[in-house]
């Protein structure tokens, strides 16, 4: 999905809460891995994304806790979206690092957000996002940072060719 489509579909369907479902069900189609958590994209706009995550079974570790990975994939599906939401459409990204520090056990509803005003007008090369997640009562769960490699997209003359 390009950065157009994705705006234009967010704009249609975020004033609804059952748009705002129907749009991270989407999302998850295109990305199907993503949808393996049944993350929630709250808000979307050029530099910001939150995403939230409910506790229950399906995401939840031996302890009855959310699972570390599960923590993991719904900062990484943050940070994503943010930057695919912001880049310009002549642009695109690769996740090139990933690391995540857990502050406490994860319980009840997490929220996950990611600012990255720098994204609206990028310079390619390398750029940091930092992704938080609160619990339901605001305490910071865990803390991510991912790179993400932000570039020009190629032709299909370039990729034909394997240049660009």
């Amino acid at each position: 999905m390009n950065t157009g489509a994705l705006r234009r579909l967010w704009s249609r369907l975020s004033a609804f809460s059952l748009g705002r479902r129907i749009f991270s069900r989407l999302i998850g189609f295109a990305v199907p891995y993503a949808a393996t958590i049944g993350a929630r994209i709250e808000t979307l706009a050029p530099g910001e994304a939150k995403v939230a995550l409910a506790d229950r079974r399906a995401v939840r570790n031996h302890l009855g806790s959310i699972h570390a990975m599960a923590l993991g994939n719904l900062a990484e599906l943050t940070a994503n979206a943010v930057v695919l939401f912001s880049l310009p459409q002549h642009m695109r990204m690769i996740v090139t690092d990933f690391t995540i520090r857990f502050h406490r056990k994860a319980r009840g509803r997490m929220t996950a957000t990611c600012r990255a005003p720098f994204l609206i007008d990028p310079a390619p090369g390398d750029h940091v996002l930092e992704v938080e997640i609160h619990d339901a009562r605001g305490t910071l769960v865990a803390a991510a940072r991912q790179t993400c490699r932000v570039g020009l997209v190629r032709s299909e003359a370039e990729m034909a060719a394997g240049t660009g």
